[in-house]
């Protein structure tokens, strides 16, 4: 398969993967409509049973519960479903291997474009991360003026918070440090299709 210009296989790679959710979702949607369907027969069986607990069994009454009943056990088909979720299913099968297979055949171009992105946006988060620890030591440092101050001159110390802080102190404690640069995956490294129905 010809590797495609990088532009149209992040394109379609945004496309396909856009599909294999879709796809994904009406597994899931196949599912729910299944267990309304079991539902609704459930209910139609109370509905009948309510109309037999009645000591005056109505003869309409009691027609109209058991066609309701027969309606919802047709919708509730186990062969009818079986078949609609193993239909969904198929479909997400085949979209997540299409997918899989457009990234190996175009992974090259997708981590070429990657490559600079990424590493503009680690050295921005560098920056960032070193620019966040020197303001928030600046900040400890004239709040700790402020407070010295207040208590020399016997008024109560109001100084106000630094919303960096409880985020820095929670990043620390994590072990955080400045961002390594992204490591450029290898094909055969990415999750085969059977390892992500797992």
């Amino acid at each position: 398969m010809a590797t495609r210009t990088t532009r149209n296989a992040w394109a379609e790679l945004e496309s396909r993967l856009e599909g294999f959710e879709a796809a994904k979702r009406a597994v899931v949607e196949v599912g729910a409509r299944r267990g309304a369907a079991q539902r609704a027969v459930a209910a139609a069986e109370a509905r009948l049973r309510a109309v037999y607990v009645e000591i005056d069994e109505e003869p309409a009454a009691i027609a109209e519960a058991r066609a309701a009943l027969t309606e919802a056990r047709a919708e509730a088909e186990p062969a009818v479903w079986e078949g609609r979720l193993q239909g969904a299913q198929d479909v997400a099968d085949r979209t997540g291997s299409e997918l899989e297979d457009h990234v190996r055949a175009n992974l090259e171009g997708l981590v070429a474009e990657l490559v600079p992105t990424s590493e503009a946006a680690r050295q921005r988060l560098e920056a960032a991360w070193g620019e966040t620890q020197a303001s928030v030591a600046e900040w400890d440092a004239i709040e700790r003026r402020w407070r010295r101050l207040c208590e020399l001159l016997g008024r109560e110390v109001d100084t106000p918070d630094n919303p960096l802080a409880p985020v820095l102190l929670a990043a620390q404690a994590a072990g955080a440090r400045a961002p390594r640069p992204f490591a450029s995956p290898s094909s055969p490294g990415l999750e085969s299709s059977a390892a992500r129905k797992r």
